[in-house]
């Protein structure tokens, strides 16, 4: 993941919102994607690409921050949108290493049935053209993709 500058002007194709950064509110940034990207017109398939890295990046920035507080910024831009969640930890966002995935792999021990997890930037970085995090001061960070028409 590469780190860019999250600053930019304000202009008319911006949604920006904070929300408690529990799982439930993985949901609502996602409802909140589809209604502010369909009302931009933005094709379908751009559409589905940014629900499943939008989940995926509130995802990261829950388990980060749970408790606190995260912001969702969905820019729309000439050639796709660029989809950012802050979250207030300073841990740089890290990638597992790609493994064939096989049933055998997963651990169904109902104890740790949710643990399964950790491919969520993996996912990303396939479906975005490009991505990374933004440090921010005092402490937290931006992660973010930008995904093509």
């Amino acid at each position: 993941m590469t780190q860019t500058p999250m600053t930019r002007p304000h202009h008319p194709y911006r949604f920006e919102r904070s929300v408690a950064a529990v799982p439930a509110s993985v949901g609502l940034v996602r409802d909140l994607t589809q209604v502010r990207l369909t009302r931009w017109k933005a094709s379908h398939s751009l559409v589905e690409d940014a629900l499943l890295v939008v989940s995926e990046l509130s995802t990261n920035a829950v388990t980060a921050t749970p408790g606190g507080r995260i912001t969702v910024r969905i820019d729309r831009e000439s050639t796709g949108v660029l989809l950012a969640v802050w979250d207030a930890s300073p841990a740089v966002p890290v990638r597992r290493p790609t493994a064939e995935p096989s049933l055998a792999a997963l651990d169904l021990d109902p104890a740790r049935f949710d643990d399964n997890g950790g491919h969520g930037l993996g996912i990303i970085t396939a479906l975005a053209h490009q991505c990374g995090h933004t440090p921010t001061a005092p402490t937290g960070k931006w992660v973010w993709a930008r995904l093509r028409e």
